[in-house]
């Protein structure tokens, strides 16, 4: 916010633009962007350093689950930006939730996108709220970028979950009453199944899923009693079959809940137990899938078993291998092995896994309990080189913090390729270990 008032005024005495002209993209990233290529950030390396990781983000994002929830902090020394990718199917809807605490005013940017064709494509931002949701309308991969504004820290807290677009159309029922699924072979593999079969006790009330008008109430071969409700909000039509009696009538308006039949076995349903056949269909394409539009998933969120430290300390993996992976679960494909007593820092927490980053960048997921904090060295060495150089960063190019006398000791706590993470009578740096 802060930030944002400085840009005001810059732009208010520079005699250039009306701000109100500068600022116009649509999504807050946006116009803060703009804002910073006004004032010329855009050409330090603060400012190129904030535009950098919010591209980067939409290129090497973390694969999650849902729901998904995660704890961390923004640090204000560095610029972070946050990126996650979630596999959803058309039917469902996304919600993103963000919450921050901060000592000052602290502006999040959270974006969503689609990939396509090796690129993120935008799809919706949430406002200051920090919320948003968004019916997915195209089944594929979709990118969550967050990444809060320069020169401003506080922890955080990211809920995403999903959610059907409709209501489930059976009262009491739920993913597990669903017991024939779309594409199953009919009338000995002479045709597919166009819906799904949701299982209930004849009698049980079916429900509209949606706010919506009836189309059609009438008798079948097939359906037997059967019930059409035109969706006002998506423009298509939803299908109820096998009713045992029909409650609605044509041009009635209904919403989720309403009673419209309840479930039997008319029709070709005879021989069956009683269930709804329930379908979906859309003009100039016909019947689509419709169990991801009901399927139902958990809404809670597990809390962290981690907090991250403030500021982000430096920590290690054990005395084992682990492996570093694209998201919190075994499932998820494995970024490197890390060798024993590899230095880390802790950036997030979600249930019981950690989002850590290796002193190269590289970002990933570990179990927490496979991370310790640098309590004790793992060894002391004593230097036997005039001059060997104490490094604020693991590379030979790093800055200089000193240079170590002979017979320095050094307390190793942990090791990173070539180079070793060393106490030296307090002082935390990087020095290059001698070739053995």
């Amino acid at each position: 916010m802060v930030f944002f008032c400085f840009l005001t005024l810059w732009l208010a005495g520079c005699g250039g633009a009306p701000l109100r002209r500068v600022l116009q993209p649509a999504t807050p990233y946006e116009k803060y962007a703009r804002a910073l290529q006004q004032v010329q950030l855009d050409e330090t390396a603060l400012g190129q350093a904030w535009l950098a990781a919010g591209e980067r983000a939409l290129r090497d994002s973390l694969e999650i689950d849902l729901p998904y929830r995660e704890s961390g902090y923004f640090p204000a020394n560095e610029a972070v930006a946050l990126s996650y990718r979630v596999a959803l199917p058309e039917g469902q809807k996304l919600r993103v939730k963000v919450e921050t605490e901060a000592n000052q005013p602290l502006d999040v940017f959270v974006d969503l996108f689609r990939q396509e064709d090796q690129k993120a494509k935008p799809l919706v931002s949430a406002d200051s709220s920090l919320t948003f949701e968004y019916e997915v309308d195209e089944t594929g991969a979709y990118l969550i970028r967050v990444q809060p504004e320069l020169l401003r820290s506080g922890r955080y807290d990211i809920y995403i979950t999903q959610q059907p677009v409709l209501s489930f159309p059976v009262e009491g029922g739920s993913n597990r009453s669903v017991q024939s699924f779309w594409g199953a072979a009919r009338d000995g593999g002479g045709r597919r199944h166009e819906g799904i079969d949701i299982f209930a006790k004849r009698g049980t009330p079916a429900l509209a899923a949606v706010n919506g008008r009836v189309s059609r109430v009438g008798t079948t071969r097939l359906g037997g009693k059967v019930v059409w409700i035109t969706d006002l909000e998506r423009g298509q039509s939803l299908y109820y079959a096998h009713l045992d009696s029909q409650l609605v009538q044509i041009g009635q308006r209904v919403t989720p809940g309403d009673t419209v039949g309840l479930v039997g076995n008319t029709g070709n349903a005879r021989t069956t137990p009683p269930h709804l056949h329930f379908g979906i269909y859309r003009f100039g394409q016909g019947a689509i899938d419709p169990y991801a539009f009901v399927q139902q998933f958990p809404q809670e969120t597990i809390a962290p078993a981690t907090t991250p430290t403030v500021p982000l300390a430096w920590q290690r993996t054990g005395r084992q291998s682990v492996n570093l992976r694209t998201g919190p679960g075994t499932d998820h494909t494995v970024i490197r092995t890390c060798t024993p007593h590899t230095p880390l820092q802790v950036l997030a927490a979600t249930g019981d896994w950690e989002r850590i980053r290796l002193p190269d960048g590289t970002e990933g997921y570990l179990f927490h309990t496979l991370v310790e904090p640098l309590t004790r060295p793992i060894r002391q060495w004593v230097t036997s080189d005039a001059s060997r150089p104490l490094l604020d960063t693991p590379r030979p190019d790093a800055p200089l913090i000193q240079y170590l006398p002979t017979e320095t000791s050094v307390a190793i706590l942990a090791e990173f390729n070539d180079f070793a993470l060393a106490d030296v009578a307090g002082q935390w740096g990087w020095v290059q270990q001698p070739k053995s």
